[in-house]
């Protein structure tokens, strides 16, 4: 996966992305989640391969399911907006789950919106309950510095969503 990195970005070698492309599948192949997480992004941009956004999406699931966060997101955006394939709320939601557990900021507060929205898979039977849970990722997410986070969690504060309203709260975050 070295190899194919000093192709792409031609630091050490001359840049050659077909290369670079053949290198990360390589390592893809032997199921390195890294180099499937690129072999994704390589399909996805059609850099060294003709574009194929059903291929990047396979090799960014192989990665996901590896654990790795990045692809995770990547997966979860597309089950989120439906475009490559079928929109899907559960699974959105599970993979945003997946990567904001991990601790990324990007996920927690993706993961939020879906509480919020009520659009995490289950039946919105609780309401509060999915208030409180948007409002904890929101802050975990904010915390981090995500300053869609901050916003929304500011906003939790002023309108008491899933907290007590806190006017003074809301101002810090603001």
């Amino acid at each position: 996966n070295h190899l194919a990195g000093f192709y792409f970005s031609g630091e050490v070698v001359p840049k050659d992305d077909q290369l670079a492309f053949q290198w990360t599948q390589k390592a893809a192949e032997q199921g390195l989640p890294m180099a499937q997480r690129n072999l994704a992004g390589f399909y996805a941009n059609g850099t060294g391969v003709e574009k194929d956004e059903v291929a990047a999406f396979q090799w960014g699931l192989k990665a996901a399911e590896q654990g790795d966060v990045e692809a995770q997101i990547y997966i979860a955006v597309h089950y989120n907006q439906g475009k490559i394939v079928k929109k899907d709320d559960k699974q959105a939601f599970y993979w945003f789950k997946q990567a904001a557990e991990q601790g990324n900021p990007i996920a927690q507060f993706n993961l939020g919106q879906l509480y919020l929205k009520g659009r995490q898979g289950v039946e919105k039977n609780e309401h509060k309950v999915y208030e409180f849970k948007a409002y904890e990722w929101f802050k975990k997410s904010a915390e981090q510095g995500h300053g869609g986070a901050q916003f929304s969690l500011a906003m939790c504060y002023a309108r008491g969503i899933g907290v007590t309203a806190d006017e003074v709260k809301s101002k810090e975050w603001m």
